[in-house]
C-alpha cells in the first residue's frame, strides 16, 4: 500500500458532511468548511479546539506521510501541552482529549514537533525556524511519523524545505504501529481559525507514491455523461444527471441491485503537471441495519479494472478508493489518461 487518503474538500457542505468520509469526529460544526481554498474551492476551517476529525490506518508498524496546504489567523493556541494542529497516534481508541503521541503545535511563528513522555506530559523533539509561519498565507506542511520505541521518526517539512528531522524513541508505551492521523482546533474560541486544503496521507513502502510529494493540488472531478454501463435506475432524468452535483445532495440518485454496474464519463483533466494518484468517491445509502460489497468500477478500452471489494453500510456514507497508479499499464497517471476512463461501481452479487 502506498497512497492512503487525499481530501480537497470540494464537495462538503460543512463539517458535519465530512463525518461520512472522515472516521471518527467531535464536535463537528456547520462553520468547519468555506468557500475560502487556497484555488478559489472549498477548504476545512476549524475553530473550537475542541473541534477533531480523524482518520484510522491500517494498524501496522508503518511510516506515514501527511501533507496539506495550512493557514492560521492568529498565533493564539490553547495553553495545554498536549493540543496540536496534526497528531498521530497508536491506537484507534479516544477523544478529542485524548494524548496522542506524537503531535505538532504552533508557537508564535514556529512549528513544534512534541513527543508524549507520561500520560499528558510532553517534551520538544524539533521547533522551525522563527518566523517559518506566517499569518493568513497559505502553507504547504508536510509530515513523515512513525511511532516506534527506539526508532521512531519525525520529520517536517515547511514549503519543500526541510524544517526538523528528528530520530529516536518517539512513544511512551503502547503498541509500535503508526495508525491515526488528527486534526484539531487550535483555541477554545471561534476567532481563531486554522484552514486546511490539498490534502494527502500515503505510507513510505508499496506502490508508488511513497515519499513526500511536495506542495500538490487535489483537484475534484465530477460526472459529464453517461458511461458503458447504465445499469442502475436514475431517480429522474440520465443516470449521470443524478450524481453530478458539486456538493452533496441525496434529492437525486441511482438505484441498484446486487450485480449490477454504473459508470460515467467525467470532467477533462488539462495540463501536463505529475499526478500522483487519484481517488474515486462513491456517495451511497442503503437501509438502516443492512449492508452490501461493491467494487470501484474503472473502464477503459473496453477492459474493466477494480479495488477491493469493500462493504457498504449506514444511511449516508462515503467509501473513497485510492490507485497510486493506472491500473491499465501499470504507470503514472497523466491527464490524457484519466480523460480516457469511465469510472463508476458495480454490486457485487
Amino acid at each position: 500500500m502506498a497512497l492512503l487518503f487525499m481530501d480537497g474538500f470540494d464537495y462538503y457542505i460543512s463539517g458535519e458532511d465530512m463525518v461520512t468520509k472522515w472516521d471518527n469526529t467531535y464536535s463537528v460544526s456547520e462553520e468547519d468548511t468555506k468557500l475560502e481554498g487556497r484555488r478559489g474551492g472549498r477548504c476545512f476551517k476549524i475553530d473550537y479546539n475542541g473541534h477533531m476529525y480523524i482518520k484510522f490506518f491500517n494498524e501496522e508498524d508503518q511510516t506515514l506521510v501527511f501533507g496539506g496546504a495550512m493557514k492560521i489567523d492568529s498565533y493564539e493556541f490553547d495553553s495545554y501541552g498536549s493540543s496540536f494542529l496534526v497528531g498521530f497516534n497508536n491506537t484507534y481508541e479516544g477523544s478529542a482529549s485524548t494524548f496522542y503521541e506524537i503531535i505538532l503545535r504552533v508557537e508564535g511563528s514556529t512549528l513544534i514537533g512534541r513527543k508524549k513522555v507520561s500520560g499528558s506530559s510532553y517534551t520538544t523533539i524539533g521547533q522551525s525556524a522563527t518566523g517559518s509561519i506566517k499569518l493568513n498565507t497559505w502553507h504547504y506542511i508536510e509530515i513523515k511519523c512513525r511511532i516506534h520505541g527506539t526508532s521512531g521518526v519525525f520529520i517536517l517539512r515547511i514549503d519543500d524545505k526541510e524544517a526538523f528531522n528528528y530520530s529516536g524513541e518517539t512513544f511512551y508505551s503502547g503498541t509500535e504501529v503508526t495508525c491515526v492521523l488528527g486534526i484539531k482546533g487550535r483555541k477554545s474560541s471561534d476567532v481563531d481559525y486554522t484552514w486546511w486544503d490539498d490534502m494527502y496521507v500515503l505510507t513510505d513502502s508499496g506502490e508508488a507514491p511513497t515519499d513526500f510529494l511536495g506542495d500538490c493540488m487535489v483537484d475534484t472531478i465530477y460526472p459529464s455523461a453517461s458511461g458503458e454501463y447504465t445499469e442502475m435506475a436514475p431517480s429522474s432524468g440520465e443516470n449521470w444527471e443524478c450524481v453530478n452535483e458539486t456538493i452533496l445532495d441525496d434529492t437525486d440518485y441511482v438505484t441498484g441491485g446486487l450485480g449490477e454496474k454504473e459508470n460515467y464519463d467525467y470532467q477533462d483533466v488539462s495540463g501536463e503537471s505529475t499526478i500522483h494518484g487519484i481517488q474515486l468517491i462513491d456517495v451511497h445509502a442503503i437501509s438502516e441495519g443492512s449492508i452490501i460489497y461493491k467494487k470501484p468500477l474503472l473502464s477503459i478500452y473496453g477492459n474493466d479494472y477494480s479495488g477491493e471489494e469493500v462493504p457498504a453500510a449506514g444511511v449516508k456514507n462515503i467509501n473513497a478508493t485510492q490507485f497510486g497508479l493506472d491500473p491499465e499499464s501499470g504507470e503514472a497517471w497523466t491527464s490524457d489518461k484519466i480523460n480516457k476512463y469511465e469510472f463508476g461501481v458495480k454490486l457485487v452479487e
